[in-house]
């Protein structure tokens, strides 16, 4: 997709990139800290960057947090000291998330969602576990990793700034920016379960209908990743058609709504897999300037290939420019190994000169 323009100078990186440095810092205990528009999928990288280098994950919310929450909660405590003679003391006691910090006995990832949000006085608590990484005269585990996220001071998201000296603690502060190529390969992944119709109408429209946001104070929504998702799940909901387009516009907005449902209504008739799977030779094949039609088709066929159909698939997509067949079995490499490494597909590529 086209390159976003930079926030403040920040140094961008797609979600690849990102994924890639966290897993490093993670390993090597680096902070590090992801900055980007909402919706570009800041979080979900933490988490699956949590998984892949298995580490636990705590996640923070300092913007709805108090100071306490990651300084504990002061309290007078019984002197368990048989050397100082005073009976009680004034201590800060951490509790739940924060005293797993301190207490951590595997490698775990301290993940403060949405830094930039929370009130200097939060940020400063949260400095003291990152800079000195102490809790007054308790030391925070060694297992612990500080991974911190963001969006910009003009996405009108409550972002004030993070203060200076917990910045410069960062081994590393990176922009996250959509990479419409990246996403469509992420989409056709079953942890995505992105609707075929949506994944097929982004590859046609291109990187505009995949991230065009726009901050505004109205209460309405702008494409993003995160919003194009939901209007996967509002297609896979199967909402009736008169209110469709509204729910659409109401998830990705009005521009995209309009685009999309033109979109559906020219890929509504597409032939059913089923008569694709009976008759792949005389079977309606969408001609060359539906071009749309052609991709939702192929998005459809994709997901639906196995061992069993895939000879007639192949005979079907013969039918169509060589482009779109380089495009599908591609894909099936990537996606549908199984169907590759069949008589049927060597009989076909053989044949046809597909490496």
């Amino acid at each position: 997709m086209g390159k976003n323009a930079q926030s403040n100078q920040m140094i961008q990186v797609n979600s690849k990139q990102a994924k890639r440095v966290m897993e490093k810092m993670i390993l090597n205990r680096r902070n590090f800290m992801l900055v980007g528009a909402p919706g570009v999928g800041k979080t979900c990288l933490v988490e699956e960057a949590a998984r892949t280098t298995e580490r636990k994950l705590i996640v923070f919310h300092p913007v709805i947090s108090d100071p306490t929450d990651f300084k504990g909660m002061p309290a007078i405590v019984k002197n368990e000291d048989p050397e100082n003679e005073t009976a009680f003391l004034a201590q800060f006691v951490p509790f739940d998330s924060l005293k797993r910090l301190l207490t951590a006995t595997e490698p775990t990832i301290a993940f403060a969602d949405d830094l930039g949000q929370a009130p200097p006085m939060v940020q400063a608590a949260w400095m003291q576990l990152v800079l000195a990484r102490k809790l007054d005269d308790r030391i925070v585990s060694k297992h612990i990793t500080f991974i911190s996220a963001s969006n910009r001071k003009e996405d009108k998201a409550g972002v004030s700034g993070i203060l200076e000296p917990l910045k410069s603690r960062f081994h590393a502060i990176l922009e996250l920016v959509v990479d419409h190529d990246i996403w469509l390969t992420w989409a056709r992944s079953k942890e995505a379960h992105i609707h075929p119709y949506v994944r097929a109408f982004i590859r046609w429209r291109g990187a505009p209908m995949l991230y065009s946001f726009t901050a505004s104070n109205d209460m309405t929504n702008s494409p993003n990743p995160r919003t194009v998702e939901h209007v996967s799940d509002i297609v896979w909901d199967g909402h009736d058609e008169d209110v469709r387009p509204m729910v659409i516009a109401g998830a990705a907005g009005s521009a995209f709504s309009i685009e999309f449902e033109s979109f559906i209504k020219i890929v509504k008739n597409l032939p059913k897999m089923s008569a694709i799977v009976d008759k792949p030779k005389t079977c309606p094949v969408p001609d060359d300037n539906q071009v749309s039609a052609q991709y939702a088709i192929i998005e459809a066929m994709l997901d639906q290939a196995n061992k069993k159909i895939i000879k007639a698939f192949l005979t079907y997509i013969t039918r169509f420019k060589p482009e779109f067949q380089q495009w599908f079995t591609t894909q099936l490499k990537e996606f549908k190994p199984e169907c590759v490494n069949t008589e049927a597909f060597t009989t076909w590529a053989s044949k046809f000169g597909i490496k």
